[in-house]
């Protein structure tokens, strides 16, 4: 009775090991429930048909992965690493604690790994362990997909599944293979040489990346804030040039109520002053409001997302009254999330002969408030639904972008997000406390 006890405890926390590993190089959050059915489930189905769930325990995590990506556009080699990855480092991990890890501190497992009880707390190591070490020699998973090309995912895929199967093979027939502990103990220290000579080139190719993004980035900053200073240096002459008018108007104007010329004055006003309103009324004058963003990248986004708006005959309005430079969250996800929710309100203004576009940020205190409408061709959105995972007005797989702005303000507990869609309107507010 005490060894069923200890193998459910067992396949318990090997299970729960492999669900945070899975979550963590993924970035998918597993629902906290899922904790404690998946290992319910897979203790029934070891009682019932124990070959079954043997390799399913394999075969599960891939096929999870390959689900759960399934709106996403990165590679299915990606989704296969994925899946594979939690049981390598589980399997590597529990071998290097006891045969590296913890001899170093005079703690011998050696003869007790057939122990259920050593076992289990090796198994309750790995994942503490193994977020140690991977920060020590500092990889980063959180831009995993950018680091990736198709050959090196088809070598380390390929990589994972031999030894996989060939620590599988020693392990169901160790008893009829000579020697089978020493091979397998060599298969083990041969991987973990390579699997870490693997993690750590792709952590410098991922790096170099980055590095070559952000400094494309820059470019792209450093361009849109030029375009954008060329734009205000023609407001500023346009408005230096009216006002140069505007004394002429008014010392015509002195000169025709000196001689109470009514006729004088009504014509200077029909043919001038009538139209001087219009003038300022323009949408591009609405660009020389950005100059109350401190912030150099948001200033940069949003004149571009601007200017785009307006290539495309879209009639677009700023609100932008005070300065602004405390975004509330981290600068790029404040941008992340402007970005998507502007192109989603330009493109579905493209649809549209004519459109209207509106952003304002506004400050209360010390509330910012983020606010974009546009006209749409429904005059109801369904709003249900549009925030979840591949769910879009536009199409199946295209909830991608809201999707993103969910999970990003979810990180956020003071943020608060309301849509609304009514009579061919449709906004979206996010408050930022």
């Amino acid at each position: 009775m005490m060894i069923f006890i200890y193998n459910i405890i067992l396949l318990f926390s090997k299970i729960i090991v492999v669900q945070l590993l899975f979550q963590q190089i993924s970035g998918h959050k597993i629902k906290h429930r899922w904790f404690f059915l998946l290992p319910l489930i897979y203790g029934g189905l070891f009682l019932i048909a124990p070959p079954i769930a043997y390799f399913s325990y394999f075969i599960f995590p891939v096929i999870y992965s390959i689900y759960t990506n399934r709106f996403h556009h990165h590679n299915k080699l990606l989704d296969i690493f994925y899946g594979l990855y939690p049981l390598v480092i589980e399997s590597l991990f529990k071998r290097l604690l006891a045969f590296y890890i913890l001899p170093l501190f005079h703690i011998s497992v050696m003869n007790h790994l057939n122990s259920n009880i050593t076992n289990i707390i090796l198994e309750l190591m790995i994942f503490p362990s193994y977020i140690v070490i991977i920060k020590a020699i500092g990889i980063n998973f959180d831009t995993l997909q950018k680091g990736f090309k198709n050959i090196f995912l088809w070598f380390v895929d390929i990589s994972m599944v031999i030894y996989l199967i060939l620590i599988q093979i020693y392990t169901l027939f160790g008893n009829k293979i000579v020697n089978s502990s020493v091979y397998k103990e060599q298969i083990n220290n041969a991987y973990i040489i390579l699997f870490f000579m693997m993690l750590l080139y792709l952590n410098a190719t991922i790096k170099e990346k980055l590095e070559d993004e952000i400094a494309q980035q820059k470019n792209n900053q450093l361009s849109n804030l030029s375009i954008y200073n060329q734009k205000v240096e023609q407001l500023y002459n346009e408005i230096r040039h009216f006002k140069h008018d505007y004394i002429n108007i008014l010392t015509s104007l002195k000169l025709s109520i000196d001689q109470k010329d009514l006729e004088a004055i009504k014509q200077i006003f029909d043919s001038v002053l009538k139209d001087s309103g219009i003038t300022f009324s323009d949408s591009k004058f609405e660009i020389a409001k950005f100059t109350n963003i401190s912030n150099n990248a948001v200033k940069s986004v949003l004149s571009t997302k601007f200017m785009e708006a307006q290539s495309k005959g879209i009639n677009i309005s700023v609100e932008i009254e005070e300065n602004i430079s405390d975004f509330k969250i981290d600068t790029l996800d404040f941008i992340t999330i402007l970005s998507i929710l502007c192109d989603n309100a330009i493109e579905a203004c493209s649809e549209l002969k004519e459109s209207n576009m509106s952003i304002a940020l506004i400050k209360l205190d010390t509330l910012l408030i983020l606010s974009i409408e546009n006209s749409t061709k429904q005059e109801t959105v369904d709003i249900h639904s549009i925030f979840q995972n591949g769910q879009s007005s536009k199409g199946n797989g295209r909830g991608i972008g809201l999707y993103t702005v969910k999970t990003l303000l979810d990180n956020y507990p003071n943020t608060l997000i309301v849509t609304k869609s009514v009579d061919y309107h449709f906004s979206q507010t996010i408050e930022f406390r």
